[in-house]
């Protein structure tokens, strides 16, 4: 478990000190607690669910699975999974397992035919 603590605004720094919350929609005052056991990087995440990092890409920008930005760079971000991101992931994508089919394999409208 990680627990991480801002009391300004991201990029607000002054010789390595934080200053104080100034307000405003950016200024974050309470405490976030990170729960989560590993964080996978996109082709890591890409590995696990045994696809492309194309296909991973296009699931992070469709908003299918949650990744965040550990980078500074807008063009090129750094972005992360965690690892209850990739499980949610995975159990809103399974598929119902297959309705048993009446004897002989065939499903009839007919009643008894």
């Amino acid at each position: 478990m990680f627990t991480y603590t801002q009391r300004a605004p991201l990029g607000a720094c002054d010789r390595g000190r934080m200053p104080e919350a100034t307000g405003g929609a950016s200024a974050f005052t309470g405490t976030l607690v990170l729960l989560f056991d590993r964080v996978f990087t996109l082709r890591e995440a890409a590995d696990r669910l045994g696809m492309c990092l194309r296909q991973v890409r296009g699931h992070v920008a469709a908003g299918r699975l949650r990744a965040f930005d550990v980078g500074d760079g807008v063009e090129r971000r750094a972005l992360r999974v965690t690892d209850d991101d990739l499980e949610e992931f995975v159990r809103r994508r399974m598929l119902a397992p297959p309705m048993p089919r009446g004897r002989g394999g065939r499903r009839s409208s007919q009643g008894g035919r």
